[in-house]
């Protein structure tokens, strides 16, 4: 299971990295600022997920980008 998990979380840093990282810099960020903002999303996503306080109707794409 938790290679899936891996495969999936993998998956999703590589389809929604560059956009989080174009839209950043052109927002004046850096790669170092996208990096912190994509991970904080991606663990403010899990946490939700996991605790099951909110329903997230999104994909996670869509909720983290």
């Amino acid at each position: 299971m938790d290679s899936l998990k891996d495969a999936a979380m993998e998956k999703l840093y590589k389809e929604v990295f560059p956009f989080v990282a174009r839209t950043i810099a052109r927002l004046g960020g850096d790669l170092d600022t996208a990096k912190d903002m994509f991970h904080d999303a991606l663990i403010i996503y899990i946490e939700k997920q996991r605790g099951k306080t909110t329903s997230i109707s999104l994909s996670p794409a869509a909720y983290i980008a």
